[in-house]
């Protein structure tokens, strides 16, 4: 292209080829393009060399600029976040000025975007004219410079931006002290609003230590660990009759998971293994396949909705998938592990799935929160790291929705992270701390949702907390059943609540208010 290009522009001075792009800082711009009977040269660059050079410098500032734009969306992105997290703090009274400021955000983040979007083309064919090339010396002697203007342009528009952000942050701050008085009666007033009756409906003794109850698919069934054994009970209107007592475990049973489909059921225990039991046709129920090759206490079993997938946490850093598969040499479906995902660097304690089944969520000792979704081979892989800000290690999770996750950490700080669609990830939105006490100890009570209710459940010390989203959209607590409670489940439809008492040493069942 360069010896054809050579042929064709001619000096008009010498009628010779161009054959050099003089890039001095004080040369004339119509001197730049030399031929070789052109004197003197001075700074004077092969033509080849210059075109290569300048085409360089053209991506580079293409490059800056794209940087540049990325990083002022950051920084509206973070002000975007600072904003929300104040205006969360506040009543509902402030929801339409926070609404405008993150109007004039958008606004801003999309002007940038639109014009990141465009489809930026360089070619150098346009540059090959005595003019052309006149200009390319004159830019390369001015390194940079073009950048700078659009730097500063851009300084400007931020700045005037900014300003206008500011004042309306100011008009926005000085509501805070009048409204927080309102806040306080809105408060009072939610908090009077139970959800479950304090009123106990049904109770069983039960002596032994209860770490985990579960209720089947239509409530006539709860279940309830008792030490290494298992208590099946007929559960009608909150009344409790035990029915059969399941053995296998050979140490204590720590978690259950019933199934939403029909009557069966897993348990996970001290003794590294998981446990499916089954219904029978005479009602009796049985142990149908042990799940084996744990090498440690079994946190955590959940399902996912489809019920073709177990997964397990354990004391130490593996999550295992178990599928179920049809063996040619029986007729009952069988499970095996099929994937063990292994990110976590130390014990997992806490499982949850959103609702498709597509997000796993897990909580470890290694303080952080691990995220996973599924490839295109339907394979599990880690999508996002959270390291939390206490140095605490996370004792429970829970998937609210696609888009929000809450966590509750050894010492009683919930965390809620949401998804933030520019970010690709889940940013941390708000702290709510269940005691000023920092003491705390380990349980098997995993925080868990009740879509019927909107509410989440968890427990801290001797404690069980309600949490409810108020009209500020901030969780908050909105009840505390405080009497030395320890392993818990509520039905699907959220009209009972089942509660082993530490204290009473039996089986509490309460009903929805």
């Amino acid at each position: 292209m360069l010896q054809s290009f050579a042929g064709n522009v001619s000096c008009p001075n010498h009628n010779q080829p161009i054959s050099y792009i003089d890039t001095k800082k004080d040369t004339p711009l119509n001197n730049r393009a030399k031929c070789l009977n052109c004197t003197p040269l001075n700074d004077a660059v092969p033509l080849k060399n210059a075109l290569e050079k300048f085409k360089k410098l053209k991506e580079d500032e293409k490059q800056q600029i794209r940087t540049y734009r990325k990083n002022k969306i950051y920084d509206f992105l973070e002000f975007k976040k600072v904003i929300h997290q104040l205006s969360e703090s506040i009543s509902q009274s402030l929801n339409e000025i926070s609404k405008q400021i993150n109007e004039r955000i958008e606004k801003i983040v999309g002007v940038i975007q639109q014009a990141q979007s465009v489809q930026w083309q360089f070619d150098i064919n346009e540059y090959l004219t005595i003019s052309g090339l006149q200009n390319v010396g004159l830019q390369l002697s001015q390194q940079g410079n073009e950048f700078s203007l659009i730097k500063a342009g851009y300084s400007v528009v931020q700045m005037k931006k900014e300003q206008q952000l500011q004042t309306t942050l100011s008009n926005y701050q000085n509501n805070i002290k009048s409204i927080q008085s309102n806040m306080e009666t809105l408060k009072e007033s939610l908090t009077t609003n139970l959800i479950i009756n304090e009123e106990i409906v049904g109770k069983a003794a039960q002596k032994e230590k209860c770490l985990a109850t579960a209720f089947n698919k239509d409530n006539s069934i709860m279940i309830s660990t008792s030490e290494e054994l298992i208590k099946v009970w007929t559960f009608d209107n909150g009344k409790l009759d035990l029915f059969q007592t399941l053995k296998g475990h050979d140490k204590e049973v720590t978690c259950l998971c019933f199934s939403r489909k029909n009557n069966w059921f897993i348990s996970g225990s001290r003794d590294k293994t998981l446990r499916l039991w089954k219904e029978f046709s005479n009602s009796e129920w049985g142990c149908i396949q042990i799940l084996e090759g744990n090498s440690f206490c079994i946190n955590c079993v959940i399902l996912n909705q489809y019920e073709d997938q177990i997964f397990s946490s354990r004391d130490d850093n593996k999550i295992k998938v178990w599928m179920q598969e049809s063996l040619l040499t029986s007729q009952q479906p069988q499970w095996k592990c099929y994937q063990t995902l292994q990110d976590h660097k130390k014990d997992v304690y806490s499982l949850s799935l959103n609702q498709p089944g597509t997000l796993l969520v897990s909580g470890s000792y290694d303080k952080t929160i691990i995220i996973y979704d599924l490839d295109e081979q339907q394979q599990w892989r880690l999508k996002q790291v959270i390291q939390n800000d206490y140095e605490n290690w996370v004792h429970s999770v829970c998937v609210i929705n696609d888009k929000l996750i809450a966590t509750k950490l050894y010492n009683g700080i919930i965390l809620l992270y949401q998804y933030v669609e520019l970010a690709e990830s889940f940013e941390q939105i708000q702290e709510l701390e269940l005691s000023k006490s920092k003491m705390s100890y380990f349980d098997f009570f995993h925080m868990f949702y009740n879509q019927q209710l909107q509410s989440i459940f968890c427990r801290h010390l001797d404690c069980i907390y309600i949490l409810f989203q108020q009209t500020t959209g901030r969780y908050g607590v909105q009840q505390k059943i405080a009497d030395n409670y320890r392993g818990g489940s509520l039905t699907d439809n959220g009209e009972y609540i089942a509660l082993w008492n530490n204290n009473t040493k039996q089986l509490e069942i309460r009903q929805q208010e």
